[in-house]
């Protein structure tokens, strides 16, 4: 028989727009004996569901009354979101002038800005929070009240020591309420 040297490709209809291409199989994966592995390449961030239909073609033609089409399979193809990471832009420095204790209150000064829970048509409806910053160096008596950045404004609210020179490194992440369900990721 020429069954062995014929080659399999796999269809699918409707294309579903979630899908970067057509299917494949891979056939007996690891330990899956009697068994085949449906694989389906899709497009970067997306996701959906569609009704489809399967179905094998080879190369071995329909001459002689030849079939080189298989039953078709339908079924409903089902893509799960994941949360994608949220994302922001900040001012490298934020600079004030050394002086003497507010009386005013904290300093409040711009230095977020784009603050996204992830692509828009995705994940519009989150909402996203600043991480407490975390001083990672520099001076670490400079502040009476460590600094502090409202999701919002993308503002810094801080309270310095009077007096107080020098700089300090914070590190500051943007957190979504998306979730790391199915390997998402809800920390920038």
């Amino acid at each position: 028989s020429d069954r062995a040297y014929q080659n399999v490709s796999f269809r699918l209809a409707p294309q579903p727009s979630f899908l970067a291409g057509a299917p494949g199989v891979d056939p007996h994966p690891a330990g899956g004996q009697g068994r085949s592995d449906l694989r389906v390449p899709l497009l970067g961030n997306a996701n959906g569901r569609a009704n489809v239909t399967l179905w094998a073609m080879d190369d071995g033609g329909t001459a002689r009354g030849g079939n080189d089409t298989s039953a078709n399979r339908t079924f409903l193809l089902v893509v799960l979101p994941v949360n994608n990471p949220p994302s922001f832009a900040s001012l490298p420095v934020v600079r004030v002038p050394e002086g003497p204790a507010p009386s005013t209150g904290p300093r409040e000064d711009p230095f977020a800005t784009a603050m996204l829970a992830g692509p828009p048509d995705e994940e519009a409806s989150q909402s996203v929070t600043f991480n407490a910053p975390v001083q990672v160096g520099g001076n670490y008596a400079l502040f009476d009240a460590p600094p502090v950045v409202d999701a919002a404004s993308g503002n810094v609210t801080y309270t310095l020591r009077a007096y107080e020179n020098g700089y300090a490194n914070f590190t500051v992440a943007l957190r979504d309420d998306g979730g790391t369900e199915r390997g998402g990721v809800d920390v920038s």
